[in-house]
């Protein structure tokens, strides 16, 4: 018996690093989720020692904890199945075609352009026009002015003018009305009180 020949500890090492990415592969083909993987890994692991009492053929051990692995997998995939996942919440929002290595970095990617998006539409529309057509439709200065039918240069001060307003803005308070800073005249640059 297993049991006998280590302690706990070190059963539970050698466990671990001989089936650790068996383990990992069988839970993450059933949950596809690399979060939830990792858990069932370390779930299978601690059943695996406290159980190993049970196991009579020492020769079965890959089985039983692929067995038990498997088990961990499909209880917790109909547990996720009743619970909406946010990760996949977020995955169907945000269409998942950025090309970002991970959600979170999506999520915080998206959070922040929605954020500077709700600022830029506070501004003046003659500086928020050209920021959003510079920063997030990425046209050059020429297309721009083509676009707003505006010389190249007031296109330039025009972002100048914007990114020091929207500077401003995220400088102060976040409990701003963007009223007010759209009817303020001179780009933007007055403070409120």
């Amino acid at each position: 018996m297993l049991k006998k020949e280590y302690n706990i500890y070190d059963l539970y090492i050698t466990i671990f690093n001989t089936y650790q990415s068996k383990i990992y592969h069988i839970a993450y083909s059933v949950l596809g989720n690399d979060y939830d993987a990792k858990d069932i890994v370390q779930d299978t692991v601690m059943k695996a020692v406290d159980k190993i009492g049970q196991l009579k053929n020492d020769e079965k051990l890959e089985f039983w904890i692929c067995s038990i692995a498997y088990n961990f997998s499909k209880l917790r995939y109909n547990q996720n199945k009743k619970n909406v996942k946010v990760e996949q919440y977020c995955f169907d929002k945000l269409n998942y075609d950025k090309g970002l290595t991970s959600i979170p970095e999506n999520l915080i990617e998206e959070e922040r352009r929605s954020f500077m998006l709700r600022k830029i539409e506070c501004l003046n529309p003659k500086y928020s026009k050209v920021i959003y057509l510079y920063f997030y439709k990425n046209l050059s200065y020429k297309e721009i002015s083509d676009e707003l039918n505006i010389s190249i240069g007031t296109v330039k001060s025009r972002i100048y003018r914007g990114k020091l307003c929207l500077k401003n803005m995220l400088n102060l308070d976040t409990h701003f009305n963007c009223d007010e800073w759209s009817k303020v005249p001179d780009y933007g640059l007055k403070k409120l009180s």
